[in-house]
C-alpha cells in the first residue's frame, strides 16, 4: 500500500511540473509576439542617429562613419560553399570602436576587395547584439580570419572597448559584398513546447487516475 501511494505522490508530482512548464512556455509565447511585433513596429520607422547611449537591438539606424580598422572576416556557409562576413571596426570615439556588419563575399571575389572599398560616410542598418560562442563554433585561430567575434581579444588588440552592439548594415556601395537584408531570428519554438509537456501532463494525468482506481 505504501508504494502505490508513493507512486501516486511521484505521478502527482511530475504532473505538476509538466503543467508548469506548458504554462511558462504558453506565458513565453506572448512575450515573444510582444518583441516580434515591436521589431516590427521598429522597422517602420525613419533611420535615427547612431548613439552611444541606444543600447537596444533591432533599431533601424544611421551612422556617419569615422575612421575604420583592419576588416574581419567571419567564416559562412552559404549554400554549401565557404564565404565570409566583412565585419569591419570604426573609431566611435578615443577609447570605443563599432563593429559594423557589411555583409558576406563570396571566396572567389575575396581577393578583389581592398580595405578602401568600406569607407562608405554613410552606414544605414540596424542594431544587434554580438553573437556568442556556441559549443559547436571552433575556436578562433588567426587574427584576421575568424569562427566568432571575440570581443576580448579584439578589445586586446585594437586596445580600446567593443561597443555591445553590431550594426548590420542594409546598405553598400561595394560591388562584390551582398548586402544584408532585415532579417530577424528569432526562434519561436514555444507554441510547439507547450504543447509537448501539456501533452505529457495529460498522460501522466491519465495514468495517475488509473492507477488510483485500480487501487480501490
Amino acid at each position: 500500500m505504501q508504494k502505490k501511494k508513493s507512486l501516486n505522490v511521484i505521478l502527482f508530482f511530475f504532473i505538476f511540473i509538466t503543467l508548469s512548464l506548458g504554462i511558462w512556455q504558453v506565458i513565453r509565447l506572448n512575450e515573444k509576439k510582444n518583441i516580434l511585433e515591436n521589431i516590427r513596429k521598429n522597422f517602420l520607422d525613419d533611420y535615427k542617429n547612431f548613439s552611444k547611449l541606444n543600447n537596444d537591438e533591432f533599431k533601424k539606424v544611421k551612422l556617419i562613419a569615422n575612421s575604420s580598422l583592419s576588416p574581419i572576416f567571419l567564416y559562412q556557409v552559404y549554400k554549401g560553399e565557404i564565404n565570409f562576413k566583412v565585419i569591419i571596426p570604426y573609431n566611435l570615439d578615443n577609447t570605443t570602436i563599432l563593429l559594423v556588419d557589411k555583409g558576406f563575399i563570396k571566396q572567389k571575389d575575396f581577393s578583389s576587395i581592398s580595405k578602401n572599398l568600406f569607407n562608405e560616410k554613410e552606414i544605414l542598418g540596424y542594431t544587434k547584439e554580438i553573437s556568442k560562442k556556441n559549443i559547436f563554433t571552433p575556436d578562433n585561430k588567426s587574427e584576421n580570419f575568424y569562427y566568432f567575434i571575440d570581443k576580448v581579444f579584439l578589445e586586446k588588440k585594437f586596445n580600446k572597448q567593443v561597443f555591445p552592439l553590431i550594426i548590420v548594415q542594409t546598405n553598400t556601395n561595394n560591388m562584390f559584398i551582398k548586402s544584408n537584408e532585415f532579417n530577424i531570428d528569432l526562434k519561436d519554438n514555444h507554441l510547439q513546447y507547450a504543447i509537448t509537456w501539456f501533452s505529457l501532463s495529460f498522460l501522466i494525468m491519465c495514468f495517475y487516475f488509473f492507477n488510483r482506481e485500480k487501487q480501490k
